[in-house]
């Protein structure tokens, strides 16, 4: 039976991925309801809100450093890439499309890309 002493439950949870995950949906809270202010669009402040608190850490699972502040600044720095990759396909595909095509759009495109992105790189050899 695993101990339930304060310092064991620590040493479990406090990793660089649950720290990953816990910096993404921190980011992403604010981040879709941001959006849904600049832009009123119910349904992609929820993909956003997906792309970046689901999508990062599903992306970067098994990547990058194995500490805590690292885990973290990689974290930050993916949903800021995913952010603008998300709002700049989304208005210049709203330019030809209504607002919930464009919002798969730009899901699909800020969701899947760096999924492959970070699977072709880590697959690559180096």
């Amino acid at each position: 039976m695993p101990s339930t002493r304060l310092s064991s439950l620590r040493e479990r949870w406090l990793t660089p991925r649950n720290a990953g995950i816990l910096a993404a949906v921190v980011v992403a809270l604010p981040a879709a309801y941001l959006f849904h202010t600049a832009f009123r669009a119910e349904q992609a402040d929820f993909l956003l809100l997906l792309a970046l608190g689901v999508g990062v850490p599903t992306a970067l699972d098994g990547v990058g450093p194995d500490d805590l502040a690292g885990a973290v600044a990689l974290t930050l720095g993916a949903c800021a890439v995913v952010g603008v990759l998300f709002v700049g396909v989304y208005v210049a595909t709203l330019s030809v499309a209504g607002q919930f095509p464009a919002a798969v759009v730009a899901f699909v495109v800020s969701y899947v890309g760096p999924a492959l992105v970070v699977g072709y790189l880590r697959r690559r050899p180096v």
